[in-house]
């Protein structure tokens, strides 16, 4: 399995907390205890796992992340994925 980085933005509010920090286990539970507006996530293996915390005091109404990898043949590919549906508008707080 190939190692993931993930980069929050913490200087807009945006923190990532990764899977060892001691506040993660704590914040993935709080997660799978709320309504599932975006269908069933898998939460088995968090070992590359992290949680984006909004710090700002404001809905997020977008969110775009850029993924660069591999495939198994060794071509490298890049994706952006966006999302545009607001946490607010989801009924998630």
């Amino acid at each position: 399995m190939h190692a993931a980085d993930y980069h929050g933005i913490p200087e807009h509010g945006l923190p990532l907390v990764p899977q060892d920090a001691p506040e993660f286990a704590g914040l993935v539970q709080d997660i799978k205890a709320r309504p599932e507006s975006f269908g069933h996530w898998p939460t088995g293996d968090l070992t590359r796992a992290a949680v984006m915390v909004n710090q700002t005091g404001r809905a997020v109404v977008a969110l775009v992340y850029l993924l660069d990898h591999a495939t198994g043949k060794g071509k490298k590919r890049a994706s952006t994925v966006t999302n545009l549906a607001s946490s607010t508008q989801n009924g998630v707080s």
